[in-house]
């Protein structure tokens, strides 16, 4: 990253390393399903100048809160979530924490 962005138009292969691992993170972003919290985040940080660890802090309790949910009808969108058990879910995750 520095290189490309000292060396600019000078030198194409850093650009293009840069151009590279910015896809290559695009496309597990957009594979990893981030949800709500971090799209949410990603708004309130950019309105209100907000680091987006900490606006992703702010929204996650009432997050899980909404998510907490064993209903259905709300997550069918989505085909990983054809047997939603998120209260189960969130319970092994505070056994861990």
């Amino acid at each position: 990253l520095p290189a490309s962005y000292h060396e600019g138009s000078k030198n194409p292969v850093a650009r293009e390393r840069v151009h590279s691992a910015a896809t290559i993170a695009g496309i597990a972003f957009a594979n990893a399903f981030l949800g709500v919290c971090h799209s949410m985040a990603h708004k309130l940080g950019s309105q209100f100048h907000i680091p987006h660890g900490l606006a992703n802090a702010l929204l996650i309790c009432n997050v899980i809160r909404y998510n907490a949910n064993d209903n259905p009808t709300k997550q069918t969108a989505f085909s990983q979530y054809d047997r939603p058990q998120a209260r189960r879910r969130y319970a092994e995750i505070a056994d861990h924490l």
